[in-house]
């Protein structure tokens, strides 16, 4: 499990040679956990805190980490969320979720789904989740659902950063169609 950054299938266990008695003992110790069916997380592996985030991009492989849990990543939020939100196509398939961690699925055009996306290397594995920009219009997008506060919260700790890149964003807003939703936070706050 060293080599697959803390994870493996039922099938990486068989070939390498453990039996699916040995697993039955395995999980009977916690020496592995089980994240879904046929997915495995290595109880031992040194995850420093980052179990949740892996344990969804492994529970929604297709999906993109977004709204207020990539704002809370990005640093534009000081409020961690009670649930992992997720970008999933619409027109893909709909993953099947546990009841732990809290995943909210959030179904978005293709448009919307290919703008902004960012591969993070999270110990080994490959998050996606989307850029500080496009975070920023999806919040803009769903400022009825998540609230203006934090909304405005996220807009104006990324106006404050000195990396920030107005252009970018504007042209994000332009393709997902929240520019006049952008443009009323950077108008008011900048």
């Amino acid at each position: 499990m060293r080599r697959t950054g803390g994870y493996a299938t039922t099938g990486d266990l068989l070939r390498a040679g453990i039996t699916r008695d040995q697993m039955r003992i395995m999980l009977g110790r916690n020496w592995i956990i089980p994240i879904k069916r046929g997915l495995f997380r290595s109880a031992h592996y040194p995850f420093a805190g980052h179990e949740e985030i892996l344990d969804v991009s492994k529970l929604v492989p297709h999906g993109v980490i977004c709204l207020l849990s990539a704002l809370y990543y990005h640093g534009m939020s000081e409020r961690q969320p009670e649930e992992y939100q997720v970008a999933v196509h619409r027109d893909g398939t709909k993953p099947v979720l546990p009841d732990h961690p809290p995943i909210s699925l959030f179904y978005f055009s293709t448009n919307q789904f290919e703008t902004g996306p960012m591969a993070i290397d999270v110990l080994g594995n490959t998050v996606m989740i989307y850029d500080a920009e496009k975070t920023l219009c999806d919040c803009a997008r769903y400022e009825k659902k998540l609230g203006s506060d934090l909304v405005r919260e996220g807009f104006l700790a990324y106006l404050r950063r000195p990396n920030r890149d107005i252009d970018k964003l504007l042209l994000y807003a332009k393709k997902t169609r929240a520019l006049s939703l952008v443009m009323k936070y950077v108008e008011v706050l900048a």
